[in-house]
């Protein structure tokens, strides 16, 4: 054994180190020392004492060969050569990494899976999924509307090879994600139907919902599954403290491939970060008493504000533990007017107690005298309608509120009364104003004016209000139809209100849809459910369809209640 050359004339060595079996051993080494260390692999137990074991990983190369630059241990030529390639391997892979966010990367072809010429991730998702494949664990908190489903299929795409993927989701986006899969690739898809154990069917991917995973750990801890991946992460922000914290946990520990996503993976308080990733990658953030201690000031209750989240949110990206892009950053990819279809939550028991009048509405229509099919066809179109509204109107809220979190200016458009109350309520901390048949000129005029000057960053409008309506286009480019209409070029017309001389970002269109109450009829009969599997409608497929008229719209809220 020799001691270490990095430096002449080393005087002073502190313990010993050699790779021995895979693995390297540090030994004999001084307390004080060994003290720093535990701050450095927080995975140390503070109890242990030396020999202390160390994956051969570039990572832990880099590490081990930076401390020994302040504590200089005896190590052996080969081994120290051996100590320095990793080292080397861990700067080449970050290098790696920051070409795969060059917009000059050229991602690899799948076209074996994505199964559509028309239907392939675009470039800027490709980059995270190849991002998140080479370093195995990273956040994508892109905004809402970049297709962050597409970003992780193209990561089971990338890794399917080599073992099943896990996809752990909100209970009412589990549909979404297997239509968006089978829409996209040939995958296979199994939705898990119980909190607890079956023989599980032949698939590719397997969607958990939240609140089963906590039954499902005993098969995460032989390695089922080489991926998985967190849609909405923000779910695990109470950390292990939480069933399904515990057992995100340890899926992770068991997997390769490690993908959280959320534009919003705070919704608290700044220190809920560190719950995240410590369920991704423990220690990533140091221990909880490191992070609070060195990041925090404590407000009581285990609530944590960070001191500096600039400063977290730049360290947090250069070591590529998070990813967000905004549509400025890629609208040269997504054109200049994008729509997305967004399935939300609604109280389904509020539809469903209307589907028995519903029904009798429906049959009077078809069966009933001249004028008795004209008031039950009237009176079906008029509360099919409201009552959808009413009752996605909270999950609508829920979409607004992402966006109103990440400092994004919202159009926010409806058609009933009763829906604008629940909004008004919902996101009343954000100050909303209203541009609808209510107000007065002057009201319409002062609450324009408060949106563009940035008095608030939330405006109602009605459907089939503000013709002609400019301005909005150099304070917002971002428009939530909270309330379908039955005509298309109503929705064309509510996207003038930003698609105007003056906008200079890409607009972005959010239809956030129930699957229940008239939002299906209205989509079919709109062509939104021609959608793209990015969520972009077709545009040509949109501008062929027309206005329907009132008998067609009613024929078909009569059949889809009658089927039902």
């Amino acid at each position: 054994m020799t001691k270490v050359m990095d430096r002449p004339k080393i005087e002073r060595t502190y313990g010993r180190i050699a790779y021995i079996m895979g693995e390297w051993v540090m030994e004999d080494i001084e307390p004080h020392v060994s003290i720093r260390l535990k701050k450095l692999f927080p995975k140390i137990p503070i109890y242990q004492v030396s020999p202390f074991h160390f994956k051969n990983t570039p990572d832990i190369c880099s590490e081990l060969e930076w401390f020994m630059i302040r504590y200089p241990l005896v190590i052996s030529k080969q081994d120290f050569k051996l100590l320095k390639r990793g080292s080397k391997e861990f700067e080449r892979i970050l290098v790696d990494l920051d070409s795969i966010l060059l917009p000059n990367f050229e991602p690899r072809s799948f076209k074996d899976i994505f199964i559509h010429e028309n239907k392939q991730p675009r470039h800027y998702q490709w980059q995270m999924a190849e991002l998140v494949t080479k370093k195995h664990v990273s956040l994508c908190a892109d905004v809402m509307g970049l297709g962050k489903t597409i970003t992780g299929i193209a990561t089971i795409a990338l890794n399917i090879q080599y073992g099943y993927a896990a996809v752990v989701v909100p209970t009412h986006l589990v549909k979404q994600w297997k239509d968006k899969i089978e829409e996209f690739t040939n995958l296979t898809v199994h939705i898990i139907k119980k909190g607890s154990p079956y023989n599980l069917p032949k698939a590719d991917v397997y969607l958990f919902k939240y609140g089963m995973i906590r039954g499902w750990t005993e098969i995460f801890e032989k390695r089922f599954f080489y991926t998985v991946i967190f849609d909405e992460i923000q779910e695990l922000r109470r950390g292990t403290v939480s069933q399904r914290g515990a057992a995100a946990k340890i899926i992770c520990a068991h997997t390769t491939v490690r993908l959280g996503m959320s534009g919003t993976p705070i919704y608290g308080y700044g220190g809920e970060i560190w719950n995240i990733y410590n369920i991704l990658q423990e220690g990533v953030l140091g221990t909880e008493y490191e992070f609070h201690l060195e990041w925090c000031t404590s407000l009581g209750n285990d609530k944590y504000k960070v001191n500096d989240p600039e400063a977290l949110g730049q360290y947090l990206r250069e070591h590529h533990l998070l990813i967000r892009r905004t549509k400025q950053d890629v609208g040269i990819e997504i054109g200049r007017v994008t729509r997305i279809i967004e399935t939300v939550s609604y109280e389904e028991n509020y539809i469903k107690s209307f589907e028995e009048i519903a029904k009798q509405l429906a049959i009077t229509a078809t069966t009933g005298s001249f004028v008795q099919r004209g008031q039950a066809s009237m009176e079906l179109d008029m509360k099919a309608h409201q009552i959808t509204g009413i009752a996605k109107a909270r999950g609508v809220a829920e979409i607004v509120k992402v966006l109103l979190e990440s400092g994004e200016p919202v159009l926010l458009s409806g058609w009933h009364r009763e829906v604008y109350k629940i909004w008004l309520d919902t996101l009343s901390e954000y100050n909303p104003v209203l541009y609808t048949g209510t107000e007065t000129s002057q009201q319409k005029e002062k609450n324009k004016q408060a949106f563009i000057s940035g008095q608030t960053n939330l405006i109602i409008i009605s459907n089939r209000s503000g013709a002609g309506l400019d301005g909005l286009q150099f304070r917002c480019s971002t428009l939530i139809v909270g309330e379908l209409d039955w005509s298309p070029k109503t929705h064309e017309q509510l996207e003038f209100r930003l698609d105007r001389e003056g906008q200079p970002y890409p607009i972005m269109v959010i239809y956030p849809v129930a699957d229940g109450g008239s939002d299906p009829v209205i989509m079919d009969l709109c062509g939104l459910k021609n959608s793209q599997a990015d969520g972009i409608v077709d545009p040509d497929g949109k501008k062929d369809i027309s206005y329907g008229s009132d008998e067609t719209r009613i024929k078909k809220l009569v059949e889809y209640y009658l089927n039902k």
